[in-house]
């Protein structure tokens, strides 16, 4: 009976290990790696409106890959970035249909003011 459950068990301590280094193993390859053309929205030169750019953004994580694409700003001329500099994205996590970011005290603290500025940060943010 006790060879029956020492056998029991050390199966168990090879299969517990085998799948932890499969999932090591995986995680460390790309083929966890997504590709998605996004729409990011950053505010005109006037600050009246967002406009969209597309993007093609690449990650394990395409919630933080779209976000830290949104802290880099725009390539086009024409538009102007909607999250201050220095900003970091601290935790991303989702809850159904509700996403929820926790980003670095720089969101406050390197914003630049106005009611119109922190509107075009919380709407690219959320759009």
């Amino acid at each position: 009976m006790k060879s029956k459950v020492f056998k029991l068990i050390i199966i168990l301590i090879v299969l517990i290990f085998a799948v932890y280094a499969v999932y090591y193993f995986i995680s460390q390859t790309d083929l966890l790696v997504k590709e998605k053309s996004i729409n990011l929205y950053f505010s005109t030169d006037d600050a009246m409106y967002l406009d969209s750019e597309q993007k093609t953004i690449k990650g394990k994580n395409l919630y933080i890959e779209a976000l830290n694409s949104l802290i880099d700003g725009p390539s086009k001329a024409e538009l102007s970035k909607t999250i201050p500099t220095g900003v970091e994205i601290l935790d991303v996590s989702r809850k159904n249909d509700i996403i929820q970011v926790d980003f670095s005290e720089e969101l406050v603290t390197n914003h630049w003011g106005g009611s119109t500025g922190e509107r075009m940060t919380v709407y690219s943010i959320v759009y």
